[in-house]
């Protein structure tokens, strides 16, 4: 339950060694960059704001590997080479581009004549047989004509042209949607004739202009198609040439232009006056060593490390969760309610043994448990889904609770003829036959968990030296000792304990005038008491009420156990009903599915609105922000 210790990190210097020290932070990969304005803007100071010198050769690269359909990847280089001549990389860069893009576009050109072609080839098999000399045809004089198909629809409107006498469609051959034939038309009327058949959906084939018949003329779409297709396959190979000779290169390059064009653009978190910048960030206080060292090696930079509090600006710093491998995982429902504040209590290690906890009573199988584990596990691995991490232990809790309850895939019994088979001698918990029981425990660990909230809650007020609110608070000292005295009264039944309330309540009564008063807050003074008063006791019935209702909330860990052994009771009682066999199993198994689908994920919500409505209300924030380090191998 911690939080990183940090540093705030000052570095100042001449202009001339800004990127040095930008590739200093980036390569520690544990420098968070301070942003906020306060801690930026000093007097004759300003904020970066240069055009990235790199940009152009950056968006060009790309734009090859974009045409290549290549994804470049960052190779290990030297990617911090000083002899880098931009000019120089920058008119490569173009003449790669130019070349590749001539050939890109001869590539599209010739295979738009080669679809062409094919479509030609297509059509004109339907004027196979057709006994006309087309070069004749063509060398006409006084007329037009086009070769081409229409569709049916169309040839039927052809009637109502018959008053035309320069509207003449020859028909060769047709099938249900299309008609292919030849339409004539006098040369000084031939572009209306165009336009009308254009009208008509005409769509027109090109022949080749010297064949002589309709075979003739496939003869040589396909010699035409041939030249294309060879023409298409000795461009690829240039490009295919080009690739192997320069993609390399055009893969170091990128690598180098990135590697400058991301440390350029690193500045913006940088001020800087006429000569000098100046960089504010945060690091681990154990990497402070580690950057220092590094910085040493730059000539004409200072730098300063200091502790947050020393500071002027009273900045806090980003939040850093470290916590031991097994429970990391439960930082995603941390940081789902909010990630803590510098000097908050991480409660992500409370958060995973408690959920934890919860979830195996709730789901309390042995068989089932073993399951959900197993999904969790393949959903991490296969997936990536945080929540599979959290299944795994919440899976085994509920098949250690299904071992000490007794139920092996919704059979309370499986387990206990087991162990008596064997000679092991357990005799399980019955969780229908202890009903009251489990719900009494589990307003017991309620209770329990409740006062360790608070315990908490006043570990990290006291953290962040908010001492006042720390005694008064109803999660604080004054709200715990109300508490556990109306505990103790219900527990041994002896009233009297609640006139131990009455000193808390008062102090909770009063709590705004001394929470100021003790934490150095201006106005403590109350303006007017009877609005007070009026305001503070409905705020104090509001609080009493809410340690019942928190308290009783914690009875669905019981509920929740018995809904998951009733459900599967109502399984079995329906196997039993249609007498067992193969429909019986079909009817156990489709429940045994239902319950750890369903089951799984009321549970799974249920557990979590415990610990965010019932316990995190009660110390937690959530204010931090993320410690998010200049990491340039993931950008």
């Amino acid at each position: 339950m911690a939080v990183s210790k940090m540093k705030m990190i000052k570095i100042v210097g001449h202009n001339m060694h800004l990127d040095d020290v930008i590739e200093v932070c980036a390569d520690s990969e544990c420098y968070h960059p301070e942003t906020s304005e306060s801690m930026l803007i000093v007097n004759g100071y300003k904020h970066v704001n240069e055009t990235n010198p790199y940009n152009n050769s950056f968006v060009k690269l790309k734009e090859i590997f974009n045409i290549l359909n290549i994804e470049p990847e960052i190779i290990e280089t030297n990617l911090k080479d000083k002899i880098f001549d931009l000019d120089e990389i920058s008119r490569y860069i173009d003449e790669i581009k130019t070349s590749i893009l001539e050939l890109r576009e001869k590539k599209t050109k010739l295979i738009g004549e080669i679809e062409h072609i094919e479509i030609s080839l297509e059509q004109f098999e339907h004027f196979r047989g057709l006994n006309i000399e087309l070069d004749k045809l063509f060398q006409s004089e006084f007329i037009k004509v086009r070769f081409g198909r229409m569709p049916a629809q169309s040839y039927t409107e052809l009637a109502g042209y018959e008053d035309n006498p320069n509207v003449m469609f020859f028909p060769w051959s047709n099938d249900a949607n299309y008609y292919w034939g030849m339409y004539v038309a006098p040369n000084h009327c031939g572009e209306e004739i165009d336009r009308l058949f254009a009208s008509l959906f005409f769509v027109r084939i090109l022949i080749p202009s010297s064949s002589t018949t309709p075979e003739h003329a496939i003869e040589l779409l396909d010699e035409q198609y041939a030249e294309t297709k060879i023409q298409l396959n000795e461009l690829e190979k240039s490009m295919a040439d080009i690739i192997e000779r320069e993609i390399q290169k055009c893969i170091i390059l990128y690598s180098k232009i990135k590697w400058k064009y991301d440390i350029f653009e690193l500045r913006k978190y940088s001020v800087k006056n006429k000569n000098s910048f100046m960089q504010i960030g945060w690091i681990p206080e154990n990497e402070t060593n580690n950057i220092a060292d590094k910085l040493d090696g730059i000539k004409g930079i200072e730098y300063s490390i200091v502790n947050p509090n020393q500071m002027i600006n009273k900045a806090s710093p980003p939040t850093k969760l470290k916590n031991p491998k097994i429970f990391r995982a439960f930082e995603y429902y941390v940081e789902m309610y909010g990630l803590p504040g510098y000097k908050e209590v991480d409660p992500t290690i409370f958060v995973a043994i408690t959920y934890t906890i919860f979830f195996g009573i709730m789901f309390a199988d042995l068989g089932q448990g073993i399951i959900l584990s197993i999904a969790g596990w393949l959903m991490y691995k296969l997936k990536g889904m945080e929540l599979g991490k959290i299944l795994v232990p919440c899976g085994i809790s509920g098949a250690v609770f299904g071992t000490i309850f007794g139920s092996f895939f919704g059979s309370e019994t499986a387990i206990n003829d087991f162990e008596r088979l064997v000679g092991f001698q357990f005799e399980s918990i019955n969780v229908m036959n202890s009903a009251m029981a489990l719900l009494i425990l589990s307003i017991v660990f309620g209770m329990i968990l409740i006062v360790f909230a608070m315990l908490i809650n006043v570990c990290s007020l006291i953290r962040q030296k908010q001492t006042g609110k720390a005694i008064f608070s109803p999660s604080g000292v004054c709200g715990m000792l109300v508490y556990i005295a109306i505990i103790a009264a219900i527990v041994t039944n002896t009233p009297i304990i609640l006139i131990f309330t009455v000193i808390p309540l008062l102090c909770l009564f009063l709590s705004v005038p001394f929470v100021n008063l003790i934490d150095n807050k201006d106005g403590w003074k109350v303006e007017k008491w009877s609005d007070y008063f009026l305001e503070s006791f409905f705020e104090l019935f509001e609080t009493i009420l809410s340690y019942a209702t928190n308290t009783v909330s914690f009875m669905r860990i019981g509920a929740f156990a018995l809904v998951h052994a009733g459900m599967m009771l109502v399984f079995f009682s329906l196997a039993e009903l249609v007498g067992g066999r193969l429909p019986g199993a079909i009817i156990i198994i489709f429940g045994n599915i239902l319950v750890v689908v369903l089951e799984g994920l009321l549970v799974g919500v249920q557990a979590l609105r415990l610990e965010f409505y019932e316990m995190f209300s009660r110390f937690f924030e959530g204010n931090g922000r993320i410690f998010s380090p200049i990491n340039l191998k993931k950008r």
